[in-house]
């Protein structure tokens, strides 16, 4: 029994992370002075958002991965970005 659920649970995760690598953003902020509001990390560079909902705060290269080609991608230039 351990086995079949240890599997099925296997199944489930490798196409949980499957599905991550397929999805796309539709929109990417990038070179942005992003303040978070939260302590833990208060400044950001990018943010993504997929169907309205921020998916992704990090430096350029976390949301990097985020973008496809039918993504928009804005460039901030540096601009402050409050949520």
């Amino acid at each position: 029994m351990n086995k079949i659920l240890f599997a099925v649970l296997l199944c489930f995760n490798l196409s949980l992370f499957s599905f991550a690598q397929t999805v796309t953003a539709d929109l990417v902020v990038v070179n942005a002075n992003v303040r978070t509001m939260d302590d833990k990390q208060p400044k950001a560079q990018s943010f993504a958002v997929w169907q309205n909902k921020i998916v992704a705060v990090g430096s350029n290269n976390d949301t990097k991965s985020l973008i496809g080609k039918n993504t928009r991608v804005i460039d901030a230039k540096g601009k402050l970005v409050l949520p």
